[in-house]
C-alpha cells in the first residue's frame, strides 16, 4: 500500500523511465485497453474494477468510487482506529490491490490468467484467515461482521 499511495509501483506508464526493452507490452495484461497505471490499476481497470465492485460491501464501503486514492480518502478518518469496521476495510482495500498487482504481474510475466471470481475468493480467504486471528467484542457490529466473514464465536472476547 505505501507505493501504491506514492504511486512507485512499476507500472507501463513509467516504462519510458526504466532502461528496458518495450518486450513487456503496452497495454494492461488485466484488461488489455490501456496502459497500466497507479489509477487504472487500482480499480480504474474493467477487471480490477469488477473484483473490487464484489470486495467493497464487504470493506464497509459501498459509497467508494472505484479509484484507489479516494478509497483511500474514503478510510483516512478511521485508519487508527481499531474498530473492527476499522479493521475490515483497511484489510480488504490492502488485500485487494495486492492481488490485482499479483494478477497483473502473473499476467504480464507468466502468461498464467486467473477469473474474478478466483480473485475474489483468494481475497476473501485471506481477510478471513487475518479475522480469524482477531479477537472482537461481542456487540451487534462483531456479530453482523462473523456472519458475513463466516467467522467462529470463539473470536468473541
Amino acid at each position: 500500500m505505501w507505493l501504491i499511495i506514492r504511486r512507485k509501483l512499476k507500472t507501463q506508464d513509467l516504462i519510458p523511465y526504466w532502461d528496458v526493452s518495450s518486450s513487456l507490452g503496452s497495454v494492461c495484461s488485466l484488461c488489455e485497453l490501456t496502459p497500466d497505471s497507479h489509477v487504472h490499476l487500482f480499480f480504474e481497470c474493467p477487471f480490477a474494477s469488477d473484483v473490487w465492485n464484489r470486495m467493497r460491501g464487504l470493506a464497509g464501503l459501498n459509497a467508494s468510487n472505484s479509484n484507489i486514492y479516494d478509497i483511500i480518502h474514503d478510510i483516512m478518518p478511521f485508519v487508527k482506529r481499531r474498530t473492527s469496521e476499522s479493521v475490515v476495510a483497511k484489510l480488504v482495500v490492502a488485500a485487494t490491490a495486492y492481488y490485482i498487482w499479483q494478477e497483473r504481474n502473473w499476467r504480464l510475466f507468466q502468461k498464467g490468467k486467473r477469473k474474478v471470481d478466483q480473485i475474489v475468493d483468494c481475497i476473501k480467504t485471506v481477510v478471513r484467515l487475518k479475522l480469524l486471528s482477531c479477537k472482537l467484542k461481542k456487540s451487534k457490529s462483531g456479530e453482523r461482521l462473523a456472519r458475513l466473514w463466516d467467522l467462529p464465536d470463539a473470536i468473541f472476547i
